[in-house]
């Protein structure tokens, strides 16, 4: 993933207050960032999480699920830095008791808790556990 942000021009660009640059008018930047803007418009753009997203979301289709009862692995394209994080689950059009199961730092397995096919999609979301700014 990747975050443009346009600024205006002059902008200065440090670390740890030391000056890396000058007159930047474009940052381009991987996901993993936090971005605060103070009362006098200073914005600061720090990194969190070693370069993780702190919320991923996505969609399992229907067929995707197997076994009984029918289950599916959701796999993230980058890991969360610890097991430390919430999963919710929403059938688009089966009403299920979800369950989550084996969670690690780069997946979970969705439990439908019944045997019967799937007709709709089914949403998920994870976010780290804690409060950000």
């Amino acid at each position: 993933m990747t975050i443009r942000f346009q600024v205006p021009p002059k902008v200065a660009v440090q670390s740890s207050g030391t000056p890396l640059s000058s007159d930047i008018d474009t940052f381009n930047f991987a996901g993993g960032l936090a971005t605060t803007v103070d009362g006098y418009g200073k914005a600061t753009i720090s990194s969190f999480g070693g370069g993780s997203l702190y919320l991923k979301a996505g969609i399992v289709a229907a067929g995707s699920f197997s076994g009984n009862p029918k289950k599916a692995t959701v796999t993230f394209s980058s890991a969360f830095p610890s097991t430390n994080y919430t999963i919710t689950i929403l059938g688009a059009a089966d009403a299920r008791s979800w369950t989550y199961e084996t969670k690690a730092v780069g997946s979970f397995v969705i439990n439908t808790n019944a045997n019967s096919a799937l007709s709709g999609e089914v949403s998920w979301q994870a976010i780290i556990v804690g409060e950000f700014s």
